[in-house]
């Protein structure tokens, strides 16, 4: 009985201060109405009185805040939080009108706290009462908006209320021992509805079903009040609750956040990006994200960036997101404490920059063990019991099952192991003069078991090797040595060091000799890259240059240099003859024969195809026989008494003219 007389108190203290915080907030109402309204791309800020179940449905916010702030929805925002003294039964009372208070999926609820000052107000039929304007029982319809009656007002709470479930969680009657619930703060983020409650040391965040907000410059939750980032504790999601297609940020700089119950019902089968959504999560231990879908994801750099606590991450289900992207996109930067790492078949970590394994001797965080080698070892799954350094398993593909990998670990003081790092160097010298080098270190160790009796039983050392390296091809350069081939390590072998150098290759340039565009020759002409030539071009044989070719070349590591030089078959001049003959005998009357022979050359010019001999030829020349005198013989007659004088062509034959006398 005298619990309940205390709680009674409690309530009807609360409520009083509560009617005189509307008092206050209906002033604030009336500054409110001259000031211009809060622009939002997600939320709009309301504030709400005491815990009382007729409330008024919007309150004006108070004047402190300005427009420009889209952090508003808690008092921390301007100095120290001062809690209100709910009961669960006051907070399942305020929580029941979200329905009424919430006038839109935009709204955000600030729930201004009322201090406890220890006092007891007036009991009478467990409702109380006050000639405050802003109570819901007075009838000014300046300033009051009332909402139905539940049937039960909030300062006397039933045995039905204790149980009453509102937006996807239950409220329950305090007792003296249960920490008691402050509502600090409710609105909605997107389409989720949201309450921010303090329970004792903690600070808690509920996320309703609904689809989260977009995060506004890498900031989700944390935009939504300016002290998530240095208050909040805990987060609990409901089942429902829909991860934005843009993530990033989602969870970003909540310094002191430590526990997410209810991942597994965070949808995330609609996210692309997920960068830098735990960045700065600098008290969260665990996170087991086995249970995400990440089919869409394509943007997980610097996801878990800075979360310097995290030692537990399960990704066991992530094999349909390969974590591998161009460029350094650490989505494990400076997660020291990483030491139980779950991946997926398909998961790669390649430049996800997970931490080195810490120096032997270092405890391995939320067990009884110590680090013997710097190393991680699949402890179960793909390879189970192989070892492998940071960068190894950043590297390592191939994996046909969900794998856990631990740090190398052992019971405090069961066993010590002796490790030894081998390195292999190898320097390439590059011909412009700088030089890459690769480091391969491999781990070799040695276990030294502490026996009951105090004596040790030393172990052999382990194997490891050196992978064969790949010299990087440069064109015009041969390399020597032209491999570096893997080799096994032990404890006998002894660092080493591997120089690579690039010897010139002789170039070569194609000059092509082109005969209306079909190659009728070749030539090479050779040198190293970079040096400098005037080619001697030298035709075909029967061919000849038609033009100027190109000067000065120089040769290059192009894949083909090629010249193309126009020639033509040279032609040949020489010329030919052809001979006629006109003969003219005269016959005297004496029996004698008189004869003249009129020869004629005929010239005419022969041109020849050097390539292939085909002739051509020029025009005849023209000759001409003279006229032949016919002698006169008294008492005879000439057959012909002339013979004429004559051109002659080529078309013209070898002539023969007799003359004879006959008496006359």
């Amino acid at each position: 009985m005298q619990s309940s007389n205390k709680h009674r108190s409690l309530v009807l203290s609360s409520t009083f201060v509560g009617l005189v915080c509307g008092l206050v907030l209906t002033h604030q109402q009336a500054y409110a109405a001259q000031t211009p309204s809060v622009s939002n791309q997600q939320s709009q800020i309301t504030a709400v009185a005491a815990p009382n179940n007729n409330l008024p449905k919007t309150v004006a916010v108070n004047q402190d805040y300005s427009v420009e702030n889209k952090n508003i929805a808690n008092p921390a925002a301007r100095g120290p939080v001062i809690p209100s003294t709910y009961s669960s039964l006051q907070t399942n009372a305020i929580t029941k009108q979200d329905s009424s208070l919430q006038t839109n999926n935009s709204d955000v609820i600030a729930v201004v706290p009322t201090p406890n000052t220890g006092a007891t107000g007036p009991a009478g039929n467990g409702t109380a009462t006050s000639t405050n304007p802003e109570n819901n029982n007075s009838t000014n319809p300046a300033t009051s908006s009332p909402s139905p009656d539940t049937g039960n007002s909030a300062n006397t709470p039933t045995a039905s209320d204790d149980n009453q479930t509102n937006d996807n969680y239950n409220t329950t009657a305090a007792s003296s021992e249960q920490p008691e619930t402050n509502i600090i703060a409710q609105g909605t983020w997107g389409t989720s509805k949201w309450d921010y409650t303090q329970e004792g040391a903690d600070y808690i965040l509920h996320l309703h079903a609904g689809t989260l907000g977009t995060p506004e410059g890498n900031e989700g939750i944390g935009s939504l009040d300016a002290a998530f980032e240095q208050q909040l504790t805990q987060i609990v999601i409901d089942s429902g609750v829909i991860a934005n297609q843009n993530s990033s940020g989602l969870f970003r700089n909540l310094k002191n956040l430590q526990t997410i119950q209810g991942l597994e019902n965070l949808d995330t089968s609609q996210v692309t990006n997920m960068s830098r959504m735990f960045e700065y999560c600098e008290s969260l231990t665990k996170l087991n994200l086995s249970s995400w879908n990440t089919s869409n994801v394509e943007n997980v750099s610097w996801m878990f960036n800075e979360c310097t606590n995290l030692f537990d991450l399960n990704l066991d289900n992530w094999n349909t997101l390969k974590i591998n992207y161009d460029g350094l996109y650490a989505m494990l930067n400076h997660c020291k404490s990483l030491s139980k790492l779950v991946l997926g078949p398909k998961a790669i970590l390649t430049s996800a920059l997970l931490p080195d394994v810490p120096e032997i001797g270092t405890k391995v965080p939320d067990t009884d063990t110590t680090v013997t080698a710097s190393y991680w070892v699949a402890t179960s799954g793909y390879q189970q019991g192989q070892r492998y350094t940071s960068d190894e398993l950043q590297q390592l593909t191939g994996r046909d099952q969900v794998t856990t990998y631990d740090w190398a670990s052992q019971p405090l003081f069961a066993s010590t192991v002796n490790s030894k790092v081998v390195t292999r160097t190898i320097n390439v010298h590059n011909p412009d003069g700088t030089t890459h080098s690769e480091k391969q270190t491999v781990m070799l160790s040695q276990e030294i078991k502490n026996n009951a009796d105090g004596t040790q039983t030393v172990g052999p050392w382990s194997t490891a090797q050196w992978a064969a390296y790949a010299i990087p091809e440069i064109a015009g350069y041969t390399a020597n040595p032209s491999t570096v081939a893997a080799q096994t390590v032990n404890e006998k072998t002894q660092e080493q060091t591997v120089d690579v150098y690039y010897e010139p290759v002789l170039q070569q340039i194609t000059v092509n000799y082109l005969d209306n565009g079909k190659i009728v020759g070749t030539q090479i002409l050779s040198g190293y890259a970079g040096e400098t030539i005037i080619p001697q071009y030298r035709a075909p044989k029967g061919y000849e240059i038609l033009d100027q070719p190109q000067g000065q070349v120089s040769f290059t590591t192009a894949q083909q240099q090629i010249i193309q030089v126009a020639v033509q078959a040279r032609i040949l001049k020489t010329s030919e003859t052809k001979s006629l003959i006109r003969t003219v005998n005269i016959h005297r009357p004496s029996g004698t024969i008189q004869t003249y022979r009129q020869p004629v050359v005929l010239v005419r010019t022969v041109y020849v195809n050097a390539v292939n001999g085909a002739k051509s030829y020029g025009s005849w020349s023209v000759g001409s026989w003279d006229a032949v005198p016919v002698p006169v013989i008294t008492g005879y007659t000439a057959s012909q008494a002339q013979v004429a004088a004559q051109q002659v062509t080529a078309q013209d034959s070898d002539q023969l003219l007799d003359i004879y006398y006959t008496k006359a």
